[in-house]
């Protein structure tokens, strides 16, 4: 029996598969057993305290973005997958912040496109 294609959705928070920090959205449409499609939507903000070195000794910066990632799924066997993804970093924005909390700088960037290949073997 040919199992039915659907559509599963999930909410995640905080971390996941190749994600950083932020909520997001994934809906996956398992076409059969061995093909899925997949778009991931997410909401990122990634504060680091810089090294103490000028131009910004002590300061704080976050970087913020809004990644979609498009994936396609295949797992021929259940001990072996390979997944491609392409996708881009919408939104982009650095902001630096002094030791006290002052912002000192915003700076928007340019969308930045990411593509990959994955591949899983388990024993």
């Amino acid at each position: 029996m040919m199992r039915q294609p659907y559509l599963a959705t999930s909410v995640e928070s905080l971390d996941g598969c190749g994600a950083t920090q932020g909520p997001g959205l994934t809906l996956t449409y398992n076409h059969t057993k061995a093909w899925s499609f997949s778009l991931n939507v997410r909401s990122e903000k990634v504060r680091f305290m810089l090294d103490g070195v000028d131009p910004a000794p002590d300061n704080v910066d976050e970087d913020s973005s809004s990644p979609v990632v498009l994936s396609i799924g295949h797992e021929p066997k259940p001990y072996l997958s390979f997944t491609g993804f392409a996708g881009a970093e919408f939104d982009g924005a650095l902001r630096l912040d002094d030791s006290t909390g002052t912002t000192e700088k915003r700076q928007r960037y340019d969308t930045a496109p990411s593509a990959g290949l994955a591949f899983c073997v388990s024993f």
